[in-house]
């Protein structure tokens, strides 16, 4: 009994090491996708604010006030919605923190990073590595070797092996004479 439960324990100890292992690989791999996404976040993010200062600075020199219907939506910037819809947007980008309207993937990465951070793995769980198929029980005979059959066959052997040896010999008598 005291080998299988060190087997057990084996074995739970090195599921455990394999689950905590598999838990901070994943954890890295998430933080290493938050950082990359993150920093394309932030890069999106200063690029608007900059094309927004741009739009903002040009519709003040055309004198955009109000946003104009006639504009091409496709430039570059939008100059259309006018200076008081710029400045409430840069004032807006300036304001922002949370990274996931430019990089929707960072809230599932957030969600997953906590889930995992909430893992609590039980040191002292039991396992039962080792099963028997039958309860294991003292044996009601000792086991020893069969002497009386093993004398029976013994005996038996030697007289027929007796009987071929005076037979071969009274063979080799007869045809010498």
């Amino acid at each position: 009994m005291a080998y299988s439960k060190d087997i057990s324990d084996k074995v739970r100890d090195e599921l455990i090491d394999a689950l905590d292992a598999k838990i901070s690989y994943s954890q890295q791999i998430l933080q290493a996708n938050k950082l990359a996404l993150e920093a394309s976040a932030k890069q999106q993010l200063a690029n608007e604010l900059i094309k927004t200062n741009y739009a903002l600075d040009m519709a003040k020199s055309a004198d955009v006030t109000k946003p104009l219907a006639e504009m091409n939506n496709n430039e570059l910037f939008q100059i259309q919605l006018g200076t008081a819809a710029l400045a409430e947007k840069s004032k807006v980008l300036d304001k922002i923190k949370d990274l996931s309207i430019f990089a929707p993937k960072l809230g599932i990465i957030h969600t997953k990073l906590e889930l995992l951070s909430q893992i609590k793995l039980d040191h002292n769980i039991t396992l039962q590595s080792v099963r028997y198929l039958q309860n294991t029980d003292y044996p009601i005979s000792r086991d020893k070797p069969k002497r009386p059959l093993i004398a029976v066959l013994g005996f038996l052997l030697g007289i027929m092996l007796g009987v071929a040896i005076v037979l071969l010999k009274s063979a080799f008598n007869k045809s010498a004479k």
